[in-house]
């Protein structure tokens, strides 16, 4: 009787690790679509989200580029890698703080969610804090807020300059938010 409880209790654990998220598996399939955007002044991190034989839309907030776009420069260095990129800054939207930034190359995009992740959702930031471009840190959803006509996803996951503009990512590699 003893060893049949013993045997239930090795199943249920088999189980549960079998549907635990192998996040190193989703940062592999992730990290490639992943950038650094550099102006002038600035730093901040990017991704993308949309690619055609016309090159690649990359998302990131408007404060990465705020500073060349009010100087009149449309153009920023984009690090993929081992490889910089010319980028042009091709839409902003400072309200919501996001600016879109095109670059030739044909780049692998993420997918975005249609949907709020539950709160209590594991949630992982990738981006290039401080500039270390790559890294990543896990979290879960930890709220929802308005904050002057702007809808936020508050997650715990730890971030520093460098990340805003990179994707906050669910245990699927679906796009949630962007980091700010």
């Amino acid at each position: 009787l003893a060893i049949a409880g013993l045997n239930q209790q090795v199943a249920t654990l088999d189980s549960s690790a079998a549907r635990d998220t192998d996040w190193s598996a989703v940062v592999a399939r992730v990290e490639p679509s992943v950038l650094t955007v550099e102006t002038a002044d600035d730093l901040g991190s990017a991704w993308v989200v949309r690619s055609s034989s016309n090159g690649s839309d990359l998302v990131t907030n408007y404060h990465v580029v705020a500073s060349a776009w009010a100087s009149g420069v449309a153009t920023v260095q984009v690090r993929h890698g081992d490889t910089t990129l010319s980028g042009v800054i091709s839409r902003v939207d400072s309200g919501d703080d996001l600016a879109v930034v095109h670059v030739s190359a044909q780049l692998a995009p993420l997918r975005v969610t249609q949907t709020r992740p539950r709160l209590g959702t594991s949630v992982m930031a990738v981006g290039s804090p401080l500039g270390l471009a790559g890294s990543v840190s896990l979290g879960i959803v930890s709220g929802y807020r308005s904050l002057a006509g702007a809808d936020y996803l508050q997650f715990s996951a730890p971030i520093s300059p460098g990340n805003s503009g990179g994707p906050v990512i669910d245990s699927s590699g679906t796009v949630v938010a962007v980091a700010s």
